[in-house]
C-alpha cells in the first residue's frame, strides 16, 4: 500500500469509481439518478416532520406486514 491508503495495483482510479453497469430486460443500461433520490428522501423528510404520528404508524404497519412474511 502506499502512503495515501491506496493500492498499488496500477488500477486507474476511473475504474475505482465507475458507476456499475445494470441494464433492463430491454437491454438499456440502468442509471441510478443521485438528483432523484435526494428529492425523495427530502418529501419523505418533510412527510414525517408534518405528520410524525401518520408516518410512525406507517412505519410500525410495514414493520408487522415484513414480519409476518419472512
Amino acid at each position: 500500500m502506499s502512503d495515501d491508503g491506496t493500492m498499488a495495483t496500477g488500477a486507474s482510479n476511473e475504474a475505482q469509481n465507475a458507476e456499475p453497469k445494470l441494464f433492463g430486460a430491454s437491454g438499456e443500461p440502468i442509471r441510478s439518478d443521485s438528483k432523484l433520490t435526494g428529492n425523495q428522501t427530502d418529501q419523505l423528510v418533510e412527510f414525517v416532520k408534518q405528520q410524525p404520528f401518520t408516518a410512525a404508524l406507517v412505519a410500525l404497519v410495514v414493520g408487522y406486514l415484513l414480519g409476518k412474511v419472512s
